[in-house]
């Protein structure tokens, strides 16, 4: 999986992704507490973040939030739906 310039991500990126994500959400973007003063991107690095990682990054951050309340209430929704739709099969088949 190559990756070319365009999906990469270096650290003057951060204001332009900033208020692109504000203008979409409606919602400012201000960091908390004594992290006021950091930034995601360190203004010495020189280095970017290509696609896949910010992709692990994404897919990582997903996974633990699917492990907390909020994965038990899909997967309650998830067995409810499928519950469901086996017994409507049934009531078809039971018509037939």
């Amino acid at each position: 999986d190559e990756t070319g310039p365009e999906d990469e991500i270096g650290p003057g990126d951060a204001p332009g992704l900033a208020s692109a994500l504000a203008e979409e959400t409606g919602e400012a973007i201000a960091p908390a507490g004594d992290e006021a003063e950091r930034s995601i991107f360190d203004p010495g690095d020189e280095g970017v973040i290509d696609m896949a990682m910010l992709r692990d990054l994404v897919a990582e951050i997903i996974r633990e939030e699917l492990q907390g309340p909020l994965g038990e209430r899909i997967t309650r929704n998830v067995r409810m739906l499928v519950r469901r739709e086996i017994n409507r099969a049934l009531e078809a088949r039971g018509l037939d």
